[in-house]
């Protein structure tokens, strides 16, 4: 048996010793700084999980406030993160009613939806407390660069021709990226230009580019701020993967993201890109014509409080704009 609670300063303790064993590698205090008190959507909320029988702390998850454009409004939600059951005690159905217990609870802090991306082991617990949980939901696309393609020299001529141009980078002479080095108004004019396109994303807007990616603790995925002469045309984050450069978000309206590809893509010596999408949006965007291809799938899980058509429509995933900034990881 074991006992769930929303985490309060008594529990701050076993929420560290948790923590510290779930991310061994990972700064710690510098987390808890950066998402789970500094964030300006909110602070995190985390739910542990106790043995009855000895008072243990056996597991925990946290869900981080996002706040999210819903066809015009915004709506305080929340991303889930951090979901941890210690090994003695999986199997035991603790991550299902810690999911249930966070669930039961969103009405009361205020938590209109949840949603992620979960690591697999996660999906059965999420589906057992009323998740939503689409088998595929978004993916990962990859583009390769010409100007490292050596095979291209040896295609036939018809066929060079054909790829030649998704894999070359054009951009217009004049755009480059120039690094974000703090709140930046660029980022505000950007997201109001865009965001009457989205019909469900998280709020992009300046103060949350600078913490999400200015203020991050890992300092490894970097803002840019894409301009055409002195013009601001698209906002985005990058991170080099191996030998791969990951394009952790990208924020621009529709009509420039072409433009915005073919100048990352010019601005990277690495051979390959990639970027992850939802898949109905990757596919209203046409990826395939910037020369991106889908490598992999990936479910997404949705959660909310309300049981009414106009909530169960946002467990479309086909709504949703979704990349590798939604996630409370600062780096892959």
């Amino acid at each position: 048996m074991h006992q769930i609670r929303l985490v309060g300063p008594e529990d701050e303790a076993a929420h560290r010793e948790l923590l510290v064993e779930r991310l061994p590698t990972t700064d710690v205090d510098a987390r808890l700084a950066w998402i789970y008190r500094g964030n300006p959507h909110g602070p995190a909320h985390t739910w542990i999980a106790y043995a009855a029988e000895s008072g243990e702390p056996a597991g925990m998850t946290t869900f981080f406030a996002r706040k999210l454009w819903i066809d015009g409004e915004v709506w305080p939600s929340a991303i889930g993160g951090d979901m941890y059951v210690r090994p003695r005690f999986r199997r035991r159905g603790i991550g299902a009613d810690l999911f249930r217990a966070a669930h039961g609870d969103m009405a009361r802090l205020g938590v209109r939806l949840m949603f992620g991306t979960p690591m697999q082991p996660n999906v059965t617990a999420l589906r057992a407390s009323g998740s939503t949980v689409p088998g595929a939901a978004v993916a990962r696309y990859a583009r390769v660069l010409a100007s490292s393609a050596d095979w291209m020299a040896r295609l036939p001529r018809p066929l060079g021709a054909l790829l030649d141009p998704l894999l070359r980078a054009r951009p217009r002479a004049g755009t480059r990226l120039e690094p974000l080095a703090g709140r930046d108004a660029r980022i505000d004019r950007l997201w109001a230009e865009t965001r009457d396109e989205l019909s469900v994303a998280t709020v992009r807007d300046a103060e949350f580019y600078q913490w999400r990616f200015v203020d991050a603790p890992s300092q490894v995925q970097r803002a840019f701020v894409i301009v055409d002469g002195d013009a601001p045309i698209a906002a985005c984050a990058l991170e080099v993967v191996r030998d791969k450069r990951r394009i952790v978000d990208l924020l621009a309206p529709r009509a420039r993201w072409r433009a915005a590809l073919h100048a990352i893509a010019a601005a990277t010596p690495e051979p390959a890109l990639e970027m992850r999408l939802a898949l109905g949006d990757a596919g209203r965007r046409r990826l395939w014509r910037a020369g991106f291809l889908r490598r992999d799938i990936a479910p997404m899980s949705m959660l909310t409080i309300a049981d009414t058509p106009r909530e169960r429509a946002l467990h479309d995933p086909a709504r949703w704009f979704l990349t590798w900034a939604d996630t409370d990881i600062d780096h892959a």
